[in-house]
């Protein structure tokens, strides 16, 4: 039997290897790999990968991987407000020049676009501009490409380009941008900004034409090759593009066929990154098509940042470019930059930190799970937390609450540069039309749509309502009583906000458009249509449900017709619609990006454009075709003025609302300022490890009080009862021993 001192003594082994383990445990979702670079941001992305080729790349979530590794010929600045375009990988900025249809220069420095019939814009890069570290730039001793003509066996164990024991790179010259270029002419690609550069660069169309019958050739001359799975790689070099004239080894020249100012902030985009032919080559070969490494998985550019690791459903990584050029941290800012210690790190060479790591979280609380415990640096604030983060008071201020306080967590919001509003199709014999009665109806729905209670309701009050089609913060946007749309709302100057105008004037105007209490000329209840793609969305159903409610106090019966996405983009794509709710995320910070929504010659049923209510006013083309080219000045914002009158009089929207980004960020990240129009913003985020660090291991900590209090009374229980049994098992012992002595004395005797 076990004696009692070996008890006590186990029991101390065990209490003491117990709360050793406690101590050692952790739930850090990390691999120990990525703490060896102390300095790694960790960030949640919401959404998968599709791409990374940036020209078949169309959503932001992607943008936001590719910027780290692709850098183009302009950035925004990341501090200045408003928002300022600086040179990136071009030597300065360039001043447009123009000429008449006579080819003469015009001397004036912004012509009217009317006289203007080409414009050239030319940019001289940086020199010593070096691509990362990559395998398609390898090359032996006597020169040529180590990796160009690989087969199968070369590939054994190769599963990423990193995988390739040499490396190699060279100096970024101007025909890497002419293929880029070329490559956005490629339909194979399915450039996403195609229709629009068509429009502006002279001779994209030539340019796709010539590559398609390139790739037929091609294609002719091996058909036993299977191209779905192995596409013909181009020299694009030998493609001509009119439009992108290569003038020697550090100067390109980008020519219009008329003015287009907005050219040069689609410039600071990755689509006009530089692209190595080297690279084409190297992922067109089949042994790494077999295995699936590609340029769209794989992008290789002069950014601060390399991807490293890549998988588009979990986890990419990034580590330092080490061929990255010589770039410091801003020593100027905005107003307040200062205080806010914005300016501390200024003349630091960037990247600030050496590794990010972006975990695609498509569930928001498992994301908010880990932001809580020190394991993303930043986080959003989803509806489903709203209240657990965010106290919000009786005059819809709104602060952190007191938990997120007492961690040292700050709130930053801005209001996004985006519109979300309830479309009309213009060319619907009921919604649409351009009489006065046909406004004062949508007028009326508009003010039904009361999206001041929406945001309430559904957003937690995380919008401002839109009194127009321009954003606050973008030139030729007002704000206030005079930015406040008079045919729908009222400004308020008690609270400092908008209010919708009564219902009872929505009445009103339902009868002057011919539908008094909804009734129309016919007897019959007015009833419109919304087309829609979310009927899977619980959200959505209770949101349409609300709005049933809103236009039945005006007497209309909304009904809903729901499908999936495919059908949905036909229809609206057709004009096979009365209503839509939509929305629009401006491309820069210009208002053309959203003023040219209603331009009749994007009218999206006639020409495939972006003018999704099919909105064709005659006066106003008249006035975008003006302003739209125009530098930034008072002609331009009276112009702007003007074009804004017509469509609120003409309402093909509901307006509805700017939303508003919340930003949580840990205390330990520096130098965080919202930035709502780039994200290339990493390289001048900053990390103190050692805060971070210490916070995870008092957020994390074991809760080893409670597990000691259940450990010592299941001792006092049972080491107790042990030693009672075990006692009582030694007496029973020796007094069987005693027995058997007595009884064998016995014997003897």
């Amino acid at each position: 039997m076990i004696k009692i001192r070996t008890i006590l003594i186990v029991s101390a082994i065990l209490t003491a290897l117990l709360f050793g383990l406690l101590n050692i445990c952790t739930n850090n979702p990390w691999p120990k790999r990525y703490e060896t670079e102390p300095k790694t941001l960790y960030m949640p992305i919401n959404a998968a990968m599709k791409t990374l080729d940036p020209v078949g790349a169309g959503y932001l979530h992607e943008s936001e991987i590719m910027s780290q590794s692709l850098e183009a010929f302009f950035q925004y600045h990341y501090l200045k407000r408003p928002y300022t375009l600086i040179p990136c990988l071009a030597d300065s900025m360039p001043t447009p020049v123009f000429f008449d249809k006579d080819g003469n220069r015009l001397t004036e420095a912004d012509p009217p676009a009317d006289k203007v019939a080409r414009m050239e814009i030319t940019i001289h890069i940086k020199k010593g501009l070096k691509f990362q570290p990559h395998p398609a730039f390898a090359r032996f001793p006597d020169g040529s490409l180590r990796y160009h003509n690989l087969t199968d066996a070369d590939c054994k164990g190769i599963k990423t380009p990193n995988d390739f024991p040499e490396k190699g790179t060279r100096e970024v010259t101007a025909e890497d941008f002419a293929v880029q270029a070329r490559r956005l002419c490629d339909g194979r690609y399915s450039t996403v900004h195609y229709s629009t550069f068509t429009n502006f660069i002279m001779g994209m169309d030539n340019c796709s034409k010539a590559i398609d019958a390139a790739v037929s050739e091609a294609q002719a001359k091996d058909p036993s090759r299977n191209y779905d799975l192995c596409p013909v790689v181009l020299d694009y070099a030998k493609i001509p593009l009119e439009g992108v004239q290569v003038i020697d080894r550090y100067t390109i020249k980008y020519v219009c066929k008329r003015k287009y100012l907005q050219l040069l902030y689609w410039m600071a985009m990755p689509m006009f990154s530089p692209c190595a032919q080297e690279v084409l080559d190297f992922y067109g070969q089949e042994p790494m098509m077999n295995r699936s490494i590609a340029i769209d998985k794989w992008p290789v550019g002069t950014g601060p940042y390399m991807l490293m690791e890549y998988n588009p459903n979990q986890r990419m990584v990034f580590d330092a470019n080490p061929n990255f050029r010589d770039e410091r941290y801003p020593h100027e800012g905005a107003p307040g930059d200062s205080e806010r210690g914005l300016l501390k790190d200024a003349g630091k060479k960037l990247p600030l930190n050496g590794r990010l790591v972006f975990n695609i979280e498509l569930e928001s609380i498992p994301a908010w799970v880990k932001f809580n415990q020190g394991y993303y640096e930043n986080s959003a604030i989803s509806t489903d937390v709203f209240n657990q983060a965010v106290n919000t008071s009786p005059s819809g201020d709104m602060t952190l609450s007191d938990d997120m306080l007492k961690k040292g967590i700050e709130m930053f919001t801005e209001n996004a540069l985006s519109l979300y509003f309830f479309a009309f199709n213009m060319d619907d014999p009921v919604v649409g039309g351009y009489t006065e009665e046909k406004a004062k109806l949508r007028r009326a729905i508009s003010i039904c749509l009361n999206y001041n209670q929406l945001i309430d309701i559904f957003l937690n009050g995380r919008a401002v309502t839109a009194q127009g089609p321009i954003p606050e913060g973008v030139f030729g946007a007002l704000s206030g009583p005079a930015g406040t749309n008079p045919y729908t709302d009222t400004w308020n100057a008690i609270t400092k906000k908008n209010d919708r105008l009564p219902l009872s004037y929505a009445r009103q105007l339902m009868a002057e458009a011919g539908y008094p209490n909804g009734v129309g000329p016919d007897n019959r209840q007015l009833s419109i249509t919304l087309q829609h793609s979310a009927g899977a969305n619980p959200l959505f159903k209770t949101q349409f449900m609300w709005m049933r409610r809103q236009f039945a106090e005006i007497g209309i019966d909304l009904k809903e017709d729901p499908s999936d996405i495919n059908r949905y983009r036909d229809k609206v794509d057709r004009g096979a619609f009365q209503v839509v709710m939509s929305g629009w995320v401006g491309d820069y910070p210009d208002p053309e990006t959203f003023l040219f929504l209603f331009d009749s010659a994007q009218g999206k049923a006639k020409f495939k454009g972006q003018n999704l209510t099919n909105y064709a006013n005659p006066e106003y083309d008249r006035y975008f075709k003006k302003l739209e080219s125009m530098q930034d000045c008072p002609e331009r914002f009276e112009l702007i003025q003007k074009a804004v009158s017509i469509l609120r009089h003409d309402a093909p929207l509901a307006f509805g609302y700017v939303p508003m980004t919340f930003a949580l960020i840990n205390g330990w990240m520096k130098n965080y300022k919202p930035n709502p129009i780039t994200t290339a913003v990493y390289k001048y985020r900053g990390i103190d490890p050692d805060v971070r660090q210490k916070a995870r291991a008092e957020w994390n900590a074991p809760k080893i009080a409670p597990v000691m209090i259940a450990w010592l009374i299941l001792m006092m229980l049972i080491v107790p009862a042990f030693c009672v049994i075990s006692y009582r098992y030694q007496k029973a012992e020796e007094a069987a021993a005693m027995d058997d002595k007595t009884n064998s004395e016995k014997k003897g005797a």
